[in-house]
């Protein structure tokens, strides 16, 4: 109770401190196993210009990891660089 005699209920998770960093974990593994599945598209032209590959995943329709967004060059050198070659 409240001073007032109000009942005052806590909001949120009683064990935040728990669950701290893990948010930033899991987006890591999505974003690494996105760069995953879309690494053998662009594996073929590794040595090619990142505009020219953004261009032809939008020309195949491939899905970026937020759907409904277009692809770019940063996008592909990002996966590129989260990947390492083979």
């Amino acid at each position: 109770m409240s001073r007032t005699g109000r009942v005052v209920e806590r909001l949120g998770n009683p064990n935040i401190k728990d669950l701290t960093g893990t948010g930033a974990v899991t987006l890591k593994a999505n974003a690494d196993a996105f760069a995953e599945r879309v690494l053998p598209m662009i594996a073929d032209q590794r040595r090619g210009h990142t505009r020219a590959i953004a261009a032809e995943l939008e020309r195949l329709h491939v899905k970026t990891a937020r759907v409904g967004s277009t692809w770019y060059p940063k996008q592909v050198a990002n996966i590129l660089k989260r990947v390492p070659s083979n």
